[in-house]
């Protein structure tokens, strides 16, 4: 699987690996054939700052890209992002909004 791959070179994070450029390129491959969990994957990478540069934004909109297509992943991270002020405005009303929206994709 596209994912597994990307999730081998994702292992940089342990240190086994160091291309998360390669990672990214796994995790769109995915998103682009249907794996909606691959752009989530890219976030993490953003908002962490894992083998690239932190950078909040772009974390959102990878996060919002899929999260307005149901993945709960990207709700999700978009929730803790909106719990912590991280490169949005702490906002609760929207943290409930997301955890809703959550709640009812899962069920």
């Amino acid at each position: 699987k596209i994912t597994d791959h990307g999730n081998c070179y994702a292992s940089f994070l342990t240190g086994a690996l160091k291309e998360i450029e390669e990672a990214i390129k796994y995790y769109e491959k995915a998103y682009n054939q249907g794996n909606l969990d691959g752009f989530t994957r890219i976030g993490v990478c953003y908002k962490n700052g894992d083998g690239v540069r932190q950078d909040y934004n772009k974390a959102k909109e990878y996060f919002e890209k899929v999260a307005e297509l149901g993945n709960t992943n990207s709700m999700n991270c978009l929730g803790i992002m909106h719990v912590n002020g991280l490169g949005v405005e702490q906002d609760y009303i929207n943290i409930m909004k997301e955890h809703l929206n959550l709640v009812i994709q899962i069920h």
